[in-house]
């Protein structure tokens, strides 16, 4: 419910906490810096929320009049810093007065941290929608919206958006987000989950630049390209999100695990992404000169759901897939959760598909740990532990389960897994086939394609996830259109499971 017009406002040190620009860099930054005057509109990368909880979230921005000009930074010029100040309200007409809002806050970005704004709103109402807006030097950005948690404990039903894969260059062709246009035009949705794949890094005609990036200015001119279409931008505008990197943010089967001291592409990449993207906590480097940032996390909604969110790629070697931190945390989680419905989402699959190779089953030390987990938790809570998982990027939307012993497709299932549609990004197999086949046994149920002339290709799309006290229901949103800006979603299936239901006994919905 919206806070009453006499609200207090937030006092500063209440209100912004750093992670990257704000109040503190402000402190530290040096008494005489460049600041030249903004010539045209920073703003066209848009503005965001995220990792929100029942008290707090996320709100960026990176200034970028030029967002694909490296030689310019990016149409900041020689500017050292500038001055971005912010406001956050219960509703639009609130925004207009600095009297109504519930914070007003004058904070500091940096070119070297790519004019990125990363504040953290503190002293949040559970469960309340607020609305915000950046200014700078007259110019004003998109009016955001975002949402937080209800609080612990609360029964409140949750719909959530996974998005995947989302390559923009087919070749010489530019590819579209007709999923993401379908959800900002038709949905309303509590928050979307980036499970992986934001940019792709390679080369193509028709990405900016058409080679493959490796530097920091690469990355952040890629992130703009991507951040030019309209309907992603809408995405971050409407609903707080939550990011996970997969492997294409740095660059394709990346193994952070395997990295030496010091490595440039993967320092620049992940700083790129915590630039582009509303996450708490800053990259920091290691003893040796290696970029880190927390990724894995929590996202609890009341006591419906209760999702915990997997970063592979940091930490994917030889020996470790998670990290022992990561882990024991996810372990943790499957031990103690007392949410309804508790998810994993991971960036692939954890299904096995007899024949298929992938970080889950090349690590199948760490997947029996957690498989053994899974079940042991159903036995114990048959009716109260309800174990799901949310996977990305095998390009092509299933409906699967995910069996106990990797090396027997059909050994036990311990938990159902909905793999997401791809964005736009294309499969190199006819999944469907790999099904009949038996591949994945008899827990894999569904996979979404359809026949092009002589060959099997996948539906294109999003998943959307509605959890009540009673079910938790999957809608695909999928449609093989993305060579055309208003390409049409076309298919539409769903598929529902019953709190305190066996695994297994996920059904098709009419």
């Amino acid at each position: 419910m919206p806070a009453p017009a006499s609200e207090p406002a937030l006092g500063r040190r209440r209100f912004l906490t750093t992670a990257g620009v704000g109040l503190a860099a402000a402190t530290l930054a040096p008494a005489a810096v460049a600041r030249a005057a903004v010539p045209a509109d920073p703003f066209t990368l848009g503005v965001a929320s995220g990792d929100a909880d029942d008290t707090s979230v996320v709100l960026w921005t990176r200034l970028a009049p030029a967002p694909m000009d490296r030689t310019t930074s990016f149409g900041m010029g020689s500017t050292e810093e500038v001055t971005v100040d912010l406001r956050v309200a219960t509703s639009v007409d609130r925004l207009a007065d600095e009297r109504t809002c519930v914070a007003t806050v004058s904070c500091t970005a940096v070119k070297g941290d790519g004019f990125s704004v990363h504040a953290l709103v503190e002293g949040l109402r559970p469960r309340t929608r607020y609305v915000y807006q950046f200014s700078v030097e007259g110019h004003l950005s998109p009016v955001g919206e975002t949402r937080t948690l209800p609080a612990p404990g609360t029964s409140t039903p949750v719909r959530f958006a996974v998005i995947n894969c989302q390559n923009l260059a087919g070749g010489a062709e530019e590819l579209h987000f007709n999923g993401m246009s379908d959800l900002v035009q038709s949905h309303d949705v509590d928050f979307v989950v980036f499970l992986g794949d934001y940019i792709y890094e390679f080369g193509r005609a028709a990405h900016v630049p058409p080679t493959a990036v490796d530097d920091i200015a690469g990355y952040r001119t890629r992130y703009g390209q991507y951040k030019s279409r309209e309907s992603l931008r809408e995405v971050h505008r409407r609903f707080p999100v939550y990011a996970v990197p997969d492997d294409h943010e740095f660059f394709n089967d990346v193994r952070g695990g395997t990295l030496p001291a010091r490595p440039p592409r993967w320092n620049a990449a992940l700083r790129a992404y915590w630039e582009n993207l509303p996450l708490r906590g800053r990259p920091e480097p290691d003893a040796a000169g290696r970029l880190w940032l927390e990724l894995h996390r929590r996202v609890r909604w009341g006591d419906s759901l209760d999702l915990f969110l997997t970063d592979i790629r940091q930490h994917l070697g030889t020996t470790t897939m998670l990290g022992e931190e990561q882990e024991t945390a996810l372990l943790d989680f499957l031990t103690t959760s007392t949410a309804r419905f508790t998810a994993i989402g991971t960036q692939t699959p954890m299904t096995s598909f007899a024949g298929f190779g992938s970080p889950w089953r090349e690590h199948a030390a760490t997947r029996a740990r957690i498989t053994q987990a899974l079940l042991a938790r159903k036995q114990q809570d048959p009716r109260a532990f309800n174990p799901l998982v949310l996977a990305g990027d095998i390009h092509c939307a299933m409906v699967s389960h995910v069996q106990l012993d990797v090396d027997d497709v059909s050994s036990t299932p311990v938990a159902t897994e909905f793999v997401n549609a791809p964005m736009t990004s294309g499969s190199a197999n006819n999944w469907d086939a790999v099904r009949l086949a038996g591949q994945g046994g008899p827990g894999f149920r569904a996979a979404y394609g359809f026949t092009q002339g002589s060959s099997w290709t996948q539906y294109n799309g999003l998943s959307i996830h509605t959890v009540t006290p009673g079910s938790w229901t999957t809608t695909y949103r999928l449609g093989n259109q993305i060579n055309r800006p208003d390409g049409a979603i076309t298919l539409s299936p769903s598929w529902s499971l019953r709190y305190g239901a066996e695994v297994g006994s996920v059904t098709p919905r009419a």
